[in-house]
This record gives structure tokens, C-alpha cells and sequence, in this order.
């Protein structure tokens, strides 16, 4: 396949000047829905720093599928995502995502997986992160992560390194409750999953440090204050990344940014997709 391949909405390429890759970064695709610009300065700082090719994955690890129950549909994302990492030489897979991290580590034994908090500690922190200087940030764990402690401790080492003071809530670690969407309880019973996310916000009064962006994006939603542990890392020029994208939005994020990765790293014009209606809603239609 060369190291470059496109299938349904996975998108592999090896670093540019590399016939295959040492480390591949995955960055999940919500983290590309929510904020595409943190993606972006991710994978430049990676593969500015990591010896070897650092090749890119732009696609679902197969969660969502699982989640709703779609078995044969799981079964096709694992086959696909997989040979797209083959494609790159089978190289060991940088996850974003703690979701993906957990479901790569059950369902793609082929792979070698880190999560980017573990990298970061070990190859250190790019010169412009944002120094905590002691801030007190309160922890709120991914769900998926309850049963993967070295997880939960990669990202907290990695946070203290930062200079950051963190806050263990009562529901933490392997008791962390779920944000409200984990199994997609916010769109199969959407008050239901306001309730987990209200839940998780009401823990603490301190600001809170999430490293799943779903997490992120639900206390946000309940007007209390969360940022998630890359933002801190590769901080933006602009806050309007913090704010939650609409469904309409995240996919408009997710397509834009693909088209202009493409471009800019790899020289190749990719389609984007055209609206030609502009829709106007009504700030409560739209909520």
C-alpha cells in the first residue's frame, strides 16, 4: 500500500521522507471533533521530536460501535483500522485517547500501544506548556479507564511534572463515574446523561483535569470549568478551542482537519464537503 491509504473514515500516512514509521500517533476521533487545532500541534511536536517517523492515524478505534452494540460493524473497524497500521510498517501506536488506549489493548493484540501522557514524561515537554506554578486542578478520570491504573498514574505523573497540584475526587480512579457519555448514554437518553455529567461537575469546586475529551466537553456543558491535560501541554492562541462543539460542527472539525493535514504536511488536495444551504437555528432550536 506505500504507507498511504484511505479507507471509509481512517486516513494513515507515514511522516513525510519516511517509507514507514517507527511510532504512528492516533489521536481518536473526538479529540479531532472537539478541538482539530490541539491534533495538529500534537503531531507536529511528536514528529519534531521522535527519531524514526512519526506517521499519522485519523480515524474511530471501533468504541462506538461496540457500544451501540454493533458487533459485525466492530469486527469490519478493527480489520480496516488494522491494516492501515500495517501499512505503516507496523509501527508502536501513540493513543490520545484513553478510550482507544483500553480498546487497543483488548482488541488489537498485534499492536504496540503508549498513551502521548507516557511519551511526553519520558521524551519530556515542549517548551511552551503551561506551568501549573501549584494550581490546584481536581481529576476526573475516564471511565474507561477504571480498570487501568497505570493509565490513571501516567497522566497524574505527568500533570505533577507540569507543576500542577491535583485534587482527588471521592469517585475517582477505579470508582470514576461516567461524564455521561460512555455507551452513549447522552444520545439514547440525553436527561440521563445530563445527570451523570451534572454529577461529575458537582464533585469539586476546583477546576477540573480531564484527559478524555468527552469528559472535557460534558463539565463544560454544565458551566463549571475543565480543561484536558494536552491543552496544558500545547496550549492554544486562541480560547475559542475550549468552547463544545454541536454535532454539525464536530464533523465539520473532524473533515477539516483531515483536508488540511493533507495539504499542508502531505501536498495532497483532499475533498472536503460542501454545504450549500446556510441553516440558521434558533439558539433554542439548537440546544
Amino acid at each position: 500500500l506505500g504507507g498511504a491509504i484511505d479507507i471509509a473514515s481512517n486516513t494513515a500516512r507515514n511522516q513525510p521522507g519516511h517509507e514507514k514509521s517507527r511510532y504512528v500517533f492516533f489521536p481518536g476521533c473526538q479529540l479531532g471533533a472537539s478541538a482539530p487545532g490541539l491534533v495538529k500541534r500534537a503531531y507536529a511536536d511528536l514528529s519534531s521530536r521522535l527519531a524514526g517517523g512519526v506517521g499519522l492515524m485519523l480515524g474511530c478505534c471501533g468504541v462506538i460501535a461496540d457500544w451501540a452494540g454493533r458487533e459485525r460493524l466492530f469486527e469490519e473497524t478493527v480489520e480496516k483500522l488494522t491494516g492501515a497500521w500495517a501499512s505503516l510498517g507496523e509501527p508502536e501506536v501513540i493513543a490520545a485517547c484513553p478510550t482507544c488506549f483500553t480498546v487497543f489493548k483488548a482488541h488489537y493484540p498485534r499492536m504496540r500501544v503508549r498513551g502521548i501522557w507516557d511519551v511526553l514524561s519520558k521524551t519530556g515537554l515542549p517548551e511552551n506548556f503551561v506551568d501549573g506554578k501549584g494550581r490546584v486542578l481536581a481529576v476526573q478520570d475516564a471511565c474507561t479507564t477504571r480498570h487501568a491504573p497505570d493509565v490513571q498514574d501516567g497522566v497524574r505523573r505527568l500533570a505533577e511534572k507540569m507543576g500542577y497540584t491535583l485534587e482527588e475526587p471521592r469517585y475517582a480512579r477505579e470508582i470514576t463515574q461516567c461524564c455521561g457519555y460512555g455507551g452513549l448514554t447522552d444520545y439514547a437518553n440525553p436527561n440521563v446523561g445530563r445527570e451523570m455529567a451534572a454529577r461529575c461537575a458537582g464533585q469539586s469546586g476546583s477546576d477540573y483535569l480531564t484527559y478524555c475529551i468527552n469528559c472535557r466537553d460534558s463539565i463544560l456543558r454544565e458551566d463549571s470549568r475543565a480543561v484536558h491535560l494536552l491543552e496544558l501541554v500545547y496550549p492554544a492562541d486562541s480560547a475559542k478551542e475550549t468552547r463544545v462543539a454541536g454535532y454539525s460542527l464536530r464533523r465539520e472539525n473532524r473533515e477539516g482537519l483531515r483536508a488540511q493535514l493533507l495539504r499542508e504536511i502531505w501536498g495532497e488536495e483532499a475533498l472536503e464537503s460542501g454545504y450549500a444551504v446556510s441553516v440558521t437555528l434558533d439558539e433554542q432550536v439548537e440546544k
